[in-house]
This record gives C-alpha cells, sequence and structure tokens, in this order.
C-alpha cells in the first residue's frame, strides 16, 4: 500500500532522515564497543536504529533489529513487558505493510496475549528514548546537525499519537515538552494540530511529514529542561 505524502519527501527530509539514521547506527556500534552485543544496555539503541529504518520504509533491515530487540527485551525484561509489546507491536506493523498473513498472526496473537498481561496502558518506552535522544544531541554542542533533534522529537510526537499514548492520562507531562519542544522550531499550534491530524504511520509516510514540517523549523531552539529524568549518559556519537 503507498502511504500519503511519499511523494511529498524533499532532497531536505531524505537528508535528515540519513543523518538520523548515521547518528543511531554509530550509537548502536558504540553502546556495541562498550557493552558488547547482548547486554540490556544495548536494547534501546537497537529499538532505535529499526524503528528509524522502519520510518522509512526499508523493511529489510529493520526486521532483524526488531527480532533481535524483542529477544532482548524478553531476556532482559521479561515476556510480559512493555519492551516486548514495543518491539511486536512495530514488526506488526512492518507484517501489515508488507501483507504477511503467516507472520501476522502468530505476532498479533503474541502482542495480545502480553497486552493482556500487563493490565494496563504502558507508556510506550520508545516514545521516552526518541525524547531522551533528542535531548541528548540538542545539548551536544559538536552534534553534527543543528535539525537532528527536531527529527527525534518528531519521531517521538509520531509514535506517541500512532500508538494512543497521547490519550493516556499520563502522557500529560510528555506530551507538553514535546510541544514546547518542537514550538522551540517553529511549531505552533496550526502545525501541531496538523501533526496530530496526520501521525498515523501506518497510512502517512513519515519522511513527507517531516519534508512539509522542514519549511517551518528554525535552527536556534531554545533550551528546555528535560521533563523526564534519567541517569546521566555520555553521549560520544557524532
Amino acid at each position: 500500500m503507498t502511504k500519503t505524502f511519499l511523494s511529498k519527501r524533499s532532497s531536505a527530509g531524505v537528508a535528515l532522515m540519513t543523518d538520523a539514521i548515521d547518528h543511531a547506527r554509530k550509537g548502536l556500534k558504540h553502546a556495541e564497543k562498550q557493552h558488547g552485543q547482548a547486554p540490556k544496555e544495548v536494547a534501546e539503541p537497537v529499538l532505535i536504529l529499526g524503528f528509524l529504518y522502519y520510518l522509512i520504509g526499508d523493511y529489510g533491515k529493520a526486521e532483524p533489529l526488531l527480532l533481535r530487540y524483542v529477544a532482548m527485551a524478553k531476556e532482559h525484561f521479561g515476556q510480559n513487558t512493555r519492551e516486548t509489546l514495543e518491539g511486536l507491536g512495530l514488526l506488526f506493523q512492518i507484517y501489515v505493510d508488507l501483507n504477511r498473513m503467516a507472520d501476522i498472526v502468530p505476532v498479533a496473537n503474541e502482542a495480545n496475549a502480553v497486552s493482556k498481561a500487563l493490565h494496563s496502558w504502558p507508556h510506550p518506552p520508545l516514545v521516552e528514548a526518541l525524547l531522551f535522544r533528542a535531548e541528548a544531541v540538542q545539548n551536544d554542542n559538536k552534534a553534527g546537525s543543528a535539525q537532528r533533534p527536531f527529527a527525534f522529537a518528531f519521531m517521538s510526537l509520531c509514535w506517541s499519537i500512532f500508538g494512543s499514548f497521547d490519550r493516556n492520562p499520563d502522557s500529560a507531562p510528555v506530551l507538553d515538552h514535546l510541544r514546547r519542544f518542537l514550538k522551540s522550531y517553529g511549531i505552533g499550534e496550526e502545525e501541531w494540530e496538523w501533526i496530530v491530524r496526520h501521525a498515523r504511520l501506518n497510512r502517512n509516510d513519515f519522511v513527507g511529514l517531516l519534508s512539509i514540517l522542514l519549511h517551518h523549523t528554525g535552527l536556534a531552539p531554545v533550551r528546555l529542561e528535560p521533563v523526564l529524568r534519567r541517569n546521566p549518559r555520555i553521549i560520544e556519537v557524532r
């Protein structure tokens, strides 16, 4: 199925996604060098890179990374966890886009079983991971593209809306921070509402959406205090 806005991809949008993927690829290599191939600390970089390949429609590269992530999530976090559910959800989207019915059914069944076992509406790990990545890159004065933080924050928002996390009461602080983060790049209320209406990644092409919004971004965003707290991490990826 051809997604809406695919024809809106611009050279600027493609270049920014290429930059983000290169950054994520180097981040994974750095994590593997520090921690090895399978530890818990490597799971998040694997998830992020797999998600970026999913966004550009390169399912041949996305699928093995996400299969690897699901295996790591089960080993390090457990079968019935939000981490495992996140990976299964992404694999499901890939198989639906490829119309691979033989893979859709078992993944959907497993995801449903995990969801029922959680007894709650879990905070998607990917929303959090992408927001942290946006903030880390923005705070790195030596980072390459000045629009790279915007790209990661926009990914976080789209995944939050697509996964219906925006309807979760716990999402308010995260969404408010994303709103202010993107506003610092020139995204006003009108653009925000447009994003909310169109952030359906199963129907609309992400790179096309990004290309449209790049017309509204600035290069000198305001610094914001992070809304979520993590232990300090050193980001050495350029």
